[in-house]
Protein backbone atom coordinates (compact mmCIF):
# COMPACT_ATOMS: atom_id res chain seq x y z
CA UNK A 1 0.00 0.00 0.00
CA UNK A 2 2.79 2.53 1.37
CA UNK A 3 4.88 1.51 -2.53
CA UNK A 4 1.21 2.37 -4.07
CA UNK A 5 0.79 5.78 -2.24
CA UNK A 6 4.64 6.95 -3.17
CA UNK A 7 4.36 5.54 -6.85
CA UNK A 8 1.09 8.00 -7.00
CA UNK A 9 2.46 10.62 -5.34
CA UNK A 10 5.30 10.53 -7.84
CA UNK A 11 3.09 10.77 -10.62
CA UNK A 12 1.34 13.97 -9.10
CA UNK A 13 5.07 16.21 -9.78
CA UNK A 14 5.53 15.57 -13.53
CA UNK A 15 1.56 15.96 -13.90
CA UNK A 16 1.60 19.28 -11.78
CA UNK A 17 4.81 20.52 -14.32
CA UNK A 18 3.36 19.80 -17.54
CA UNK A 19 -0.04 21.53 -16.41
CA UNK A 20 1.71 24.78 -15.20
CA UNK A 21 3.53 24.87 -18.20
CA UNK A 22 0.45 24.66 -20.39
CA UNK A 23 -1.33 26.88 -18.10
CA UNK A 24 1.74 29.34 -18.38
CA UNK A 25 2.27 29.07 -22.15
CA UNK A 26 -1.97 29.54 -22.78
CA UNK A 27 -1.09 32.66 -20.88
CA UNK A 28 1.12 33.73 -23.17
CA UNK A 29 -0.57 32.79 -26.38
CA UNK A 30 -3.41 34.78 -25.17
CA UNK A 31 -3.94 37.31 -28.06
CA UNK A 32 -2.98 40.96 -27.12
CA UNK A 33 -0.96 43.06 -24.95
CA UNK A 34 -1.28 42.50 -21.46
CA UNK A 35 0.78 46.09 -21.29
CA UNK A 36 -1.54 47.89 -23.76
CA UNK A 37 -5.09 46.58 -21.87
CA UNK A 38 -3.69 47.69 -18.67
CA UNK A 39 -2.36 51.08 -19.98
CA UNK A 40 -5.42 51.44 -22.17
CA UNK A 41 -7.68 51.27 -19.61
CA UNK A 42 -6.59 53.85 -17.03
CA UNK A 43 -8.28 56.13 -20.09
CA UNK A 44 -4.94 58.34 -20.60
CA UNK A 45 -2.29 58.73 -23.24
CA UNK A 46 0.67 56.84 -22.44
CA UNK A 47 4.11 57.13 -24.20
CA UNK A 48 6.28 53.90 -25.36
CA UNK A 49 8.51 54.53 -21.75
CA UNK A 50 5.35 53.68 -20.24
CA UNK A 51 5.30 50.41 -22.12
CA UNK A 52 9.00 50.04 -21.16
CA UNK A 53 8.43 50.40 -17.25
CA UNK A 54 5.24 48.26 -17.30
CA UNK A 55 6.93 45.36 -19.02
CA UNK A 56 9.43 45.64 -16.89
CA UNK A 57 7.55 45.87 -13.53
CA UNK A 58 5.71 43.08 -14.50
CA UNK A 59 8.81 41.02 -15.85
CA UNK A 60 7.32 40.81 -19.71
CA UNK A 61 10.85 42.08 -20.43
CA UNK A 62 12.52 38.87 -19.08
CA UNK A 63 12.98 35.76 -21.50
CA UNK A 64 10.45 33.27 -21.57
CA UNK A 65 12.00 31.10 -19.03
CA UNK A 66 12.76 33.25 -16.53
CA UNK A 67 9.45 34.31 -16.48
CA UNK A 68 8.07 31.03 -15.65
CA UNK A 69 10.69 30.30 -12.95
CA UNK A 70 9.41 33.59 -11.33
CA UNK A 71 5.68 32.37 -11.74
CA UNK A 72 6.26 28.88 -10.51
CA UNK A 73 8.67 29.94 -7.70
CA UNK A 74 6.10 32.70 -6.94
CA UNK A 75 3.14 30.41 -6.64
CA UNK A 76 5.17 27.57 -4.75
CA UNK A 77 5.74 30.42 -2.19
CA UNK A 78 2.13 31.38 -2.25
CA UNK A 79 2.32 35.11 -3.51
CA UNK A 80 0.10 35.07 -6.17
CA UNK A 81 0.53 38.64 -7.16
CA UNK A 82 -1.75 41.61 -7.39
CA UNK A 83 -5.53 41.61 -9.10
CA UNK A 84 -4.52 43.90 -12.29
CA UNK A 85 -8.25 44.91 -12.30
CA UNK A 86 -8.59 45.26 -8.04
CA UNK A 87 -5.76 46.63 -7.60
CA UNK A 88 -5.26 44.10 -4.49
CA UNK A 89 -3.60 41.23 -3.68
CA UNK A 90 -4.36 37.85 -4.65
CA UNK A 91 -4.30 36.16 -1.66
CA UNK A 92 -7.17 37.87 0.37
CA UNK A 93 -9.24 37.89 -2.58
CA UNK A 94 -9.29 33.71 -2.37
CA UNK A 95 -9.94 33.76 1.06
CA UNK A 96 -12.91 36.36 1.02
CA UNK A 97 -14.66 34.05 -1.56
CA UNK A 98 -14.04 30.70 0.29
CA UNK A 99 -16.74 30.86 2.42
CA UNK A 100 -19.16 30.98 -0.75
CA UNK A 101 -17.08 28.54 -2.72
CA UNK A 102 -17.27 25.94 0.44
CA UNK A 103 -21.08 26.54 0.65
CA UNK A 104 -21.52 25.45 -3.19
CA UNK A 105 -19.26 22.62 -2.62
CA UNK A 106 -20.99 21.33 0.26
CA UNK A 107 -24.60 21.54 -1.59
CA UNK A 108 -23.37 20.11 -4.36
CA UNK A 109 -22.12 17.08 -2.49
CA UNK A 110 -25.34 16.65 -0.36
CA UNK A 111 -27.18 16.36 -3.39
CA UNK A 112 -24.65 14.02 -5.48
CA UNK A 113 -23.92 11.85 -2.93
CA UNK A 114 -27.50 10.46 -2.10
CA UNK A 115 -28.36 10.92 -5.94
CA UNK A 116 -25.21 8.76 -6.34
CA UNK A 117 -25.91 5.96 -3.54
CA UNK A 118 -29.51 5.54 -4.80
CA UNK A 119 -28.71 5.35 -8.29
CA UNK A 120 -25.69 2.79 -7.62
CA UNK A 121 -27.60 0.28 -5.38
CA UNK A 122 -30.75 0.80 -7.81
CA UNK A 123 -28.85 -0.12 -10.71
CA UNK A 124 -27.01 -2.81 -8.71
CA UNK A 125 -30.13 -3.74 -7.69
CA UNK A 126 -31.84 -4.79 -11.01
CA UNK A 127 -28.45 -5.30 -12.63
CA UNK A 128 -29.50 -5.92 -16.55
CA UNK A 129 -32.88 -4.18 -16.40
CA UNK A 130 -34.45 -1.06 -18.39
CA UNK A 131 -33.63 0.71 -14.77
CA UNK A 132 -30.28 -0.51 -14.93
CA UNK A 133 -29.56 1.16 -18.32
CA UNK A 134 -31.68 3.68 -17.32
CA UNK A 135 -29.62 4.78 -14.82
CA UNK A 136 -26.08 4.01 -16.62
CA UNK A 137 -27.59 6.55 -19.41
CA UNK A 138 -28.15 9.63 -17.21
CA UNK A 139 -24.69 9.08 -14.95
CA UNK A 140 -22.75 9.06 -18.56
CA UNK A 141 -24.95 11.94 -19.55
CA UNK A 142 -24.10 13.67 -16.42
CA UNK A 143 -20.37 12.78 -16.91
CA UNK A 144 -20.15 14.24 -20.53
CA UNK A 145 -22.23 17.30 -20.19
CA UNK A 146 -19.33 20.00 -19.55
CA UNK A 147 -19.25 22.16 -16.18
CA UNK A 148 -19.94 25.52 -17.99
CA UNK A 149 -23.24 23.28 -19.30
CA UNK A 150 -24.60 22.25 -16.40
CA UNK A 151 -23.79 25.52 -14.29
CA UNK A 152 -26.06 27.39 -16.75
CA UNK A 153 -29.21 25.46 -15.48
Amino acid sequence: MTRYLIGRIAQVIPTALLVSVVVFLMLHMAPGDPVAVILSAKAVAYTEDDVIALREQLGLDKPLIAQYLAWVGNAVRGDLGTSLYLRRDIRPLLFERLGATAILAAGALLFALPVGIIGGVVSSLLKGTIWDRLINAVIVMGVAVPVFALGLF
